[in-house]
C-alpha cells in the first residue's frame, strides 16, 4: 500500500532519544524579553 522507501524516510525523521533534535519552541513574552536583556551587557562592551 504505502512504498516502503517512504515508511522509512518517515521513520527517520521522527524524535526519538537516540537522535534527539528540538523542532520548535514555546516562550512567554515575559521570558523572551528576560533572555534578551540577559545579553544586553555584552552589546553594552562592544
Amino acid at each position: 500500500m504505502i512504498p516502503e522507501d517512504m515508511v522509512i524516510a518517515h521513520r527517520s525523521r521522527a524524535l526519538n532519544p537516540d537522535n534527539p533534535f528540538i523542532r520548535g519552541t514555546a516562550q512567554n513574552p515575559d521570558v523572551y524579553f528576560q533572555g534578551r536583556e540577559s545579553v544586553n551587557p555584552f552589546y553594552d562592551k562592544v
